[in-house]
């Protein structure tokens, strides 16, 4: 690892050989040990940028619109639970009485993820006020179990503001968080677009007292994977 000094004199370029990042000159590595990646902390005392550079980084929040394509491809813990209580699982238990839902979702066929409507809401009595619901073909027949997003997942689609786009063989997400009421977990994630490469590589600030938004996007700009 290596610091390069800038021409400004207020900044370097932070050298790790797999990736660099410029930061203030007030910013210095400190080693982590990590299991399956190589991780670490750069900081000046205020504030903290923790990077995981291996097969399994952490991945980046998703945007409503990416959120719901991928909920397209199976329902969550809760919203099965939904399904489960519509069916009999007498014939599923085992001998302690438990089930197995894995052996229940592979006879799941068909599944689609709609916007709800009044109408289907009303026919169906479902309760609360779901955006979604799947519908689907179990033993041959046709069910309809509504989706709420989590609020978890609505409070991050209301505080992240995210930038994607390519850099070289890397999709690069930029997560700019815009809540100034609570601690800043802005990040950069890269996942790589060839099958070929395995590695990804978040950087995210852990605590954050001198930067906003812009500068934090910046910052994220000046990464580099090598």
């Amino acid at each position: 690892m290596n610091y390069v000094s800038q021409k400004d004199g207020k900044s370097h370029i932070i050298d790790f050989d797999l990736f660099s990042i410029i930061l203030p000159t007030d910013f210095k590595y400190n080693k982590i040990d990590g299991i399956d990646s190589f991780v670490g902390e750069i900081k000046n005392g205020k504030s903290t940028f923790i990077f995981d550079y291996g097969w399994y980084s952490p991945s980046p929040p998703m945007d409503k619109e990416s959120f719901i394509k991928e909920s397209r491809k199976s329902m969550d813990f809760e919203t099965l639970q939904k399904f489960l209580n519509q069916i009999d699982l007498k014939p599923y238990e085992n001998e302690n009485g438990g089930v197995n839902p894995r052996e229940i979702t592979e006879k799941i066929k068909n599944l689609k993820l709609h916007k709800m409507s009044n109408s289907i809401s009303i026919k169906n009595n479902f309760k609360g006020n779901c955006e979604f619901y799947y519908s689907l073909e179990f033993e041959e027949k046709e069910y309809k179990v509504p989706f709420c997003i989590p609020e978890e997942e609505q409070n991050k689609f209301n505080y992240y503001e995210l930038n994607i786009d390519t850099i070289g063989n890397y999709k690069r997400t930029i997560v700019l968080w815009t809540d100034k009421e609570s601690p800043n977990i802005s990040s950069v994630n890269f996942e790589p677009i060839n099958s070929d490469l395995k590695n990804e590589l978040s950087i995210g600030i852990k605590s954050d007292m001198g930067f906003d938004k812009y500068e934090l996007k910046k910052i994220f700009e000046t990464v580099i994977l090598k």
